[in-house]
């Protein structure tokens, strides 16, 4: 015995008592119908349609709903659409789309919801030609589909191939946002995850963030705020989400800004606010631990003058915290950690090694406040650049060019001269960033690191792009931004610039404080946050 397929798209269905009371069968059922339904069911379905008093008038389909009643059936399929079958309809000779590109994500949308939008159809002497959707036809034939929408449209022949044109040139896609706000929607209506990821073609892991991100009311004002500005992506629409349940007041100023500046880098506005908030939470833990084991903890501004941090005494504060009753610690601005403090060396009986804390060599209100912001910015480009990093070394395969470019940015590392390479190679801070842009633990100890480039010989360029970029990566300290005081001569900068230059051409997009380590410029964190105001 023959084992049938059914269709991919179910038909739905109505009960045929509730049909013959308003579409009694004008005829008798043919005997050999009944038979055939009785035996196999009724695979064409009933076109009908819904009048103003909500009766169901059957259209085309009374003999088969005669039949029906006779094989005592108890529903019919119907549809609400005029179809016609797929063997009935011919391809156009002259269509000039030579790939349908008939994708898992276009078959897996009309195994879930049909066809949606109707085939356009003309009369010809030899039958019903195709003018407009080939591609949902041949995707219906590979689903098995037996029916599918039609409409009638009656066109020249020069008219057909102009409508091959236009309905393909001038037909817009949604936006992603677009996209996002349709299946927020959807889920609201109750609409199951397998159901959207068929019909968008996204993974149902993908539709699970949108859902979950469509709970937010940040990302919802987000999406609507846009403009026509760049589109979200998922992963920073997710981001929002995440965002607005651990501070909805950073979730708005985000959503703020992408209302002020539709066109800007989303990832930045939203990873500058998890920089700001982490930072905060860091320095919320580290006071709870100070508290519970007995700290004296003061503020900037309740310390005195000649207050000097722990690695400006001889010795470098070795002891401080038992034996100086003038042990504080303190939170200075844009920190994440309690900064341990000698609240007066001199009534103490300590002497200072340098005049680095003096009052007179201490930033203005101004200066500190622009390299606080500086700080969050440069954090923030990390955070960034090493996600760029990982997902560009991560992937499963590089082109040529792209893999030419790992193996020459190495060699141009390792014949520069510099002694990042050296200094840096071996510690275990490079490590764990090396952990980190593999897409592996930070903790993994180098022999399982060394075990992967054995595993994936083919991605070997990739690996020794990788150990460069951490010893650069880790070589790069928080100041390397700022060219005040002697910032602007320490050597890590004209390195940084370098290596930063080097992602470029990988397509790196720099912010704009990396810009301006790259072009050896001044960074004024007042006049970016303007900018962004």
């Amino acid at each position: 015995m023959t084992k049938t397929t059914a269709p991919a798209a179910a038909w739905p269905t109505l009960a045929v008592a509730d049909l013959i009371t308003r579409n009694v069968p004008a005829a008798e059922a043919a005997p050999e119908l009944v038979e055939s339904l009785a035996a196999e069911g009724i695979h064409e379905p009933l076109y009908v349609v819904t009048t103003g008093s909500g009766t169901v008038r059957v259209v085309d389909g009374m003999r088969r709903l005669a039949a029906a009643v006779a094989a005592g059936m108890d529903t019919v399929p119907v549809t609400y659409r005029p179809v016609i079958a797929v063997t009935a309809l011919a391809e156009h000779p002259g269509n000039v789309r030579r790939d349908l590109k008939i994708s898992k994500q276009l078959r897996a949308s009309v195994t879930a919801e049909g066809i949606r939008v109707p085939i356009k159809v003309t009369r010809t002497d030899s039958g019903l030609r195709v003018v407009d959707g080939h591609r949902r036809l041949a995707a219906a034939v590979a689903e098995q589909m037996t029916h599918v929408p039609y409409e009638y449209d009656e066109r020249d022949e020069a008219g057909q191939m102009l409508d091959m044109v236009t309905t393909a040139v001038h037909r817009e896609g949604l936006s992603q946002s677009e996209e996002m706000t349709a299946l927020f929607e959807a889920a609201d209506l109750g609409a199951s995850v397998r159901r959207m990821a068929a019909a968008s073609g996204r993974t149902q892991k993908e539709v699970k963030t949108a859902v979950r991100a469509a709970r937010s009311t940040a990302v919802r004002h987000a999406t609507q705020a846009q403009n026509g500005g760049r589109a979200l992506t998922l992963d920073e629409l997710a981001r929002l989400a995440d965002l607005e349940e651990r501070d909805p007041e950073a979730a708005k100023r985000v959503t703020d800004a992408i209302t002020k500046d539709p066109d800007g880098s989303h990832a930045w506005k939203i990873q500058r606010e998890f920089t700001e908030l982490e930072r905060r939470e860091s320095a919320a833990a580290h006071r709870a631990e100070l508290e519970k084991a007995g700290a004296r903890i003061r503020t900037t501004a309740e310390l005195s003058p000649k207050a000097v941090r722990l690695y400006a005494l001889v010795g470098g504060g070795d002891d401080h915290e038992t034996a100086c009753q003038g042990h504080v610690w303190v939170l200075e601005d844009g920190d994440r950690r309690y900064r341990p403090y000698c609240a007066n060396p001199d009534a103490f009986g300590h002497k200072t090694i340098s005049s680095a804390n003096t009052s007179d060599s201490k930033p203005s209100s101004a200066q500190r406040k622009a390299i606080i912001t500086g700080n969050v910015d440069w954090d923030t480009a990390v955070t960034l650049r090493r996600e760029w990093l990982t997902g560009v070394i991560g992937r499963k395969t590089h082109r040529k060019a792209e893999a030419d470019l790992f193996t020459q940015i190495a060699a141009r590392a390792m014949l520069s001269g510099t002694d990042v390479i050296a200094g840096k190679l071996t510690g275990y801070k490079t490590r764990a960033i090396l952990a980190q842009l593999l897409g592996m633990p930070e903790d993994t100890d180098t022999a399982t690191i060394a075990k992967k480039a054995d595993e994936a010989a083919k991605r070997n360029a990739a690996h020794l792009f990788a150990a460069v970029a951490s010893c650069y990566e880790q070589a790069m300290p928080r100041s390397v931004w700022r060219t005040d005081g002697d910032h602007h001569r320490h050597p890590t900068r004209p390195d940084a610039a370098q290596y930063l230059g080097w992602l470029t051409e990988l397509g790196y997009e720099p912010s704009a404080i990396e810009a301006a380590v790259i072009a050896g410029e001044t960074y004024d964190p007042a006049a970016e946050a303007l900018q962004e105001d």
